[in-house]
């Protein structure tokens, strides 16, 4: 009697995925069995196939081996959920309603060969899907400053998953993976963030409640919708990017002289209540001689923070209603301090404030911390995404000096309002040792996702620290696909492209690219979302990444840091 060699092949798995259109299987397009001598890789011709598709199977056989094995028989199941085609079996030498044959006979050393049928999609045979009830409070919600919690009620035991979908079915976030479950009501905290940690864009997501069978099928049990939208505004100014940029760090003793007082000057980009602020104090070096150059000496004196309101006059400077204060007398405790008002202050849009520091010690010339600002050069405009009027430190720098702007000071503050928004200016620090260098291969670009609503811009521009030659600013989709490609001229040192005019879709992820033939350095700015700063005070929508011909990596971490670019 002849040996046969034997080679088994199970069926291909599937999983049940119930849709607003009906009910579809999702095929695992490919298995692989392996007998030592004779693999077998198993591919199918689709992914998704729906009630009455037929499938196409394909078998790949190979004798591993560098001699002849005799009598091979293949067998392989018809998968569930599927019903064999008759005679679309190539070569088959036999079909038993379940499982199909073949006998190739004698395969010589390395020798490979293919082998087919066809299946039909039948899901009349489908098991009951247990009911269970999913609900969301609140159905509508900002991730920004809250969530959304998830209550599922399972009527029957079995083995569950719960999962965030976006418009397009894909699993964003999975909030609660395959358990084995008795009957009861659970809960899920979602905060609107995806499975990488990033907040969605705004649209409307489902909840769903998926059970699993012992097949391995899967079904939709219950499901309900939950509306996201980031808390939008009209913004104070038409750019949208870092729209800053920094020399380095820069600070201001608060005390040291006599009667000196700080002001950050701003415009309130909405109508609320403001409920606090959030500064940067630095105390780092301390002054053994008041002489001394040096960020705080003594105790650290105290800090002592005034909304006020404008004076009115074409210069800008703080006027003597004091609409809400704070003092802190530990200044040297931590650094990025919370003034939290006394009470909650009302601003009106588009209406300009100041925020006054003084150090009410007694004794401030010897006890005092410094406020820390990011450095910038110094010209007219100051930034080129700000009015002077709308974003300045001004300052008496003694009880005997007038106010004047410190033209070389931009602020760094998060104002805070009660209803879970923010503004201000959230770049922290200049990363010198994060540089990059744009030329010839070596490229940067701030990769992005639009949230907020569209938006459409005409120009496109980056602050570089030194350099020449030309460079070049791309705008692309996410997957390279070009948009709009134009070279920069200088202008108010900066680089910037006349980009026409070009819609940016809510939702979408798009790159910044900047490249050049010349050769310029490049630094990028510290994001403060480390340091509890507000994610309305930098950018939030994307973060920088560089090349130097193979790869896009990080600069840092996502979050962490922009170069300094803008658009509008």
């Amino acid at each position: 009697m002849k040996k046969k060699h034997l080679v088994k092949l199970v069926g291909l798995i599937f999983c049940l995925l119930l849709m607003f259109g009906g009910i579809f299987l999702i095929v695992k397009n490919m298995v692989h069995a392996d007998s030592n001598a004779i693999s077998i890789t198993k591919t199918v011709d689709k992914t998704l196939a729906a009630e009455g598709q037929v499938l196409t199977y394909h078998l790949h056989v190979v004798n591993n081996t560098a001699t002849t094995i005799n009598n091979v028989v293949v067998t392989d199941i018809v998968p569930n959920y599927t019903v064999y085609v008759p005679h679309s079996a190539i070569n088959n030498s036999g079909f038993d309603g379940q499982t199909i044959t073949w006998s190739p006979g004698n395969m010589t050393a390395y020798q490979a060969i293919d082998l087919q049928f066809q299946a039909t999609v039948d899901l009349s045979v489908l098991p009951p899907t247990p009911i269970s009830v999913v609900s969301a409070n609140p159905t509508s919600f900002d991730p920004t400053s809250g969530s959304t919690t998830i209550t599922t009620s399972i009527t029957t035991q079995g083995t569950y998953r719960l999962v965030v979908k976006d418009g397009s079915n894909n699993i964003v976030r999975t909030l609660a993976d395959f358990a084995d479950l008795t009957t009861g009501t659970f809960t899920r905290i979602w905060d609107g963030k995806d499975t990488s940690g990033q907040i969605v864009a705004d649209g409307t997501y489902t909840i769903a409640n998926e059970c699993r069978f012992a097949d391995n099928t899967i079904a939709v049990s219950g499901q309900t919708t939950v509306s996201v939208s980031i808390n939008t505004f009209t913004p104070l100014n038409s750019f949208y990017g870092a729209g800053v940029y920094a020399l380095s760090l820069a600070n201001l003793e608060v005390g040291r002289s006599a009667g000196r007082q700080i002001s950050y000057r701003f415009k309130a980009k909405r109508s609320g209540l403001a409920t606090g602020v959030r500064i940067y104090l630095i105390y780092r070096i301390l002054c053994q001689d008041p002489n001394q150059g040096c960020y705080a000496n003594g105790t650290g004196g105290q800090v002592k923070v005034e909304l006020k309101n404008d004076d009115g006059s074409s210069s800008h400077l703080p006027g003597s209603t004091v609409l809400a204060t704070d003092t802190v007398t530990d200044p040297m405790a931590s650094n990025f301090r919370l003034f939290s008002f006394n009470s909650q202050a009302q601003l009106e849009k588009d209406t300009i404030y100041h925020l006054v520091f003084t150090n009410p010690d007694s004794n401030p010339t010897f006890n005092y911390t410094s406020i820390d600002d990011i450095k910038t050069s110094g010209t007219t405009p100051m930034l080129p995404t700000y009015s002077d009027d709308d974003l300045a430190v001004v300052w008496k720098s003694s009880s005997t000096a007038s106010w004047a702007v410190n033209r070389t000071h931009t602020p760094v503050f998060t104002l805070y309002y009660a209803d879970g928004t923010n503004q201000g200016q959230g770049y922290i620090d200049f990363l010198s040792g994060q540089s990059r260098t744009i030329s010839g291969n070596s490229k940067v670009r701030e990769t992005f996702t639009v949230t907020g609503g569209d938006r459409t811009i005409s120009q496109a521009a980056i602050k570089t620290n030194s350099g020449s030659g030309a460079l070049t600013i791309r705008l692309e989709r996410s997957d390279g696909t070009l948009i709009k490609e134009a070279q920069a001229s200088l202008v108010s040192g900066w680089l910037v492209a006349n980009m026409g005019s070009q819609t940016l879709i809510n939702g979408l992820s798009y790159n910044l690219v900047f490249s050049s033939t010349g050769s310029y350095t490049v630094v990028p700015l510290q994001k403060g979302s480390m340091y509890s700063m507000g994610n309305e005070t930098y950018f939030k929508d994307g973060w920088a990444q560089s090349t130097t011909g193979t790869s896009w990596t990080d600069v840092s971490s996502r979050n962490y840091c922009d170069f300094p670019f803008y658009m509008e």
